[in-house]
């Protein structure tokens, strides 16, 4: 790696020099094509010149064969007026023939209807007289002879009408004409006063073509100066290609080395994280030898200690828990049963019944006995349950089903102390004795009609 770096640094040495020479090459090149491009665009500018040129000569030749007269403008603007103001004067003629003609027939209406109404009349409206004949016949007469005079003036002025309206058309075609020739004419006259313009443009282009030319002349001798110029730059390129080459190869070298030292430090690193990765496994593995020894010490505590000391300790809770229930069995039991028999448990929590020193089978008690028996052990038990746990949720209430079934009377009276030493929240008792009724706050009676079971009301 040490060689091949040594080498390519005198390469980019080499480089580096032949660089420059490319760099001043490149900006010729670049130089002449910008030349190029400046004298395309100013003998672009030539042909756009003549074309403007010959396009303006041959504007003034057309413009200069009109004949003009300046004085021809201002009279066909007197001949237009002339035609307004005879247009003016027709037109009012024509307003007040209309208004004539549209009065006498207003009139010649208004006579008509004179005529029909003298004519039917027979008495005067004023003055209810009969109307003489010879008064109406003039009235007649006279209406008649005004119409005939109206008809006459309708007729002459009809006519008069017609030829006011052909004539108003003529003046209005006539002053059209003389607007169209008056517009011509002053397009002309624009024509004619363009044509200075035009030759004074034409003088401009001829100037700007001679800068133009000359501009063209100098560009043409400095790309030359630029040809000369690469000329001598063309030794550099094969040159330059040769080094390029030798210093790609370099380069390639340089990197078939950095691969190869590459891959050595990865395979290194792969080894390292081997190493910690074995050793973790190791320390992984003698930790849990020492976990495994510990957890073999406990294992022989627990078999061979604290398993016997647990069952000790059960076997002696367990003796004080039915000694403790036993005792309770028994109270409960006494308060129901005031005869000689006595109730406790045996080592199954199963109850043993005696009387007079022996034991008695459960089924040889009678029907109360047993109901005492029963309500005696659930009494004991829930008591005890209640003893053990102290957060049941149940512990201030007590449901009983048919607790006194076969009680006597004087147990039945009993019954009131049991359950006011119960001393719980609530007690909801379910039974069909009636003496039951009075030692409760609340009753609620049940009925069945047609086999479905009802609340009393």
């Amino acid at each position: 790696m040490e060689d091949i770096q040594k080498i390519k640094a005198d390469k980019q040495i080499e480089m580096d020099e032949l660089t420059k020479k490319m760099n001043e090459k490149n900006k010729l090149e670049n130089e002449k094509e910008k030349s190029e491009l400046t004298l395309n665009n100013k003998k672009d500018m030539l042909v756009t010149y003549d074309k403007e040129i010959k396009n303006l000569e041959e504007q003034i030749k057309t413009t200069a064969n009109f004949l003009f007269k300046e004085g021809d403008i201002d009279i066909t603007r007197n001949r237009i007026k002339v035609q307004e103001q005879m247009l003016k004067e027709s037109e009012a003629q024509f307003i007040t023939l209309i208004t004539r003609l549209r009065g006498n027939e207003t009139r010649a209406k208004e006579l008509k209807s004179l005529i029909e109404k003298i004519s039917a009349l027979d008495k005067c409206t004023t003055c209810l007289q009969i109307v003489n004949e010879e008064h109406k016949h003039n009235i007649v007469v006279k209406a008649a002879q005004d119409m005939k005079s109206i008809e006459s003036q309708n007729f002459s002025d009809k006519k008069e009408k017609e030829e006011l309206q052909n004539k108003i058309e003529q003046t209005k075609k006539q002053i059209e004409a003389l607007k169209q020739s008056l517009s011509q004419l002053e397009i002309l006259k624009i024509r004619l006063e363009s044509i200075n313009e035009k030759q004074s443009r034409i003088k401009s282009l001829e100037k700007q073509k001679t800068t133009i030319l000359a501009d063209i002349d100098m560009i043409k001798k400095h790309i030359e100066g630029i040809d000369s110029l690469l000329r001598e730059f063309s030794s550099y390129d094969l040159l330059y290609q040769k080094k390029a080459r030798e210093m790609k190869e370099i380069i390639s070298n340089e990197n078939s080395f950095m691969i190869k030292k590459a891959e050595i430090k990865a395979e290194i690193q792969f080894i390292e994280r081997q190493i910690t990765s074995l050793e973790a496994e190791i320390k992984k593995i003698e930790d849990l030898g020492k976990k495994l020894n510990y957890m073999k010490e406990i294992e022989f505590w627990l078999n061979n200690k604290f398993l016997q000391f647990i069952l000790f300790t059960e076997k002696n809770v367990m003796l004080k828990l039915r000694e403790d229930f036993s005792n309770i069995f028994s109270q409960w039991f006494s308060i129901l049963v005031s005869d000689s028999i006595t109730v406790r448990l045996d080592e199954s929590f199963s109850p043993i019944i005696q009387q007079s020193d022996y034991e008695v089978e459960y089924d040889y008690l009678s029907g109360g006995e047993r109901t005492a028996v029963a309500l005696a052990y659930r009494l004991a038990l829930n008591q005890t349950i209640n003893s053990l746990l102290s957060r049941i949720k149940t512990r201030d209430l007590v449901i009983l089903d048919e607790p006194t079934d076969g009680f006597s009377e004087s147990q039945l009276d009993k019954m009131r102390d049991v359950l006011n030493q119960l001393n719980v929240k609530q007690l909801i008792l379910v039974s069909h004795e009636q003496k039951i009724e009075g030692f409760v706050n609340n009753i609620i009676k049940f009925k069945k009609v047609d086999g479905v079971t009802e609340v009393e009301k």
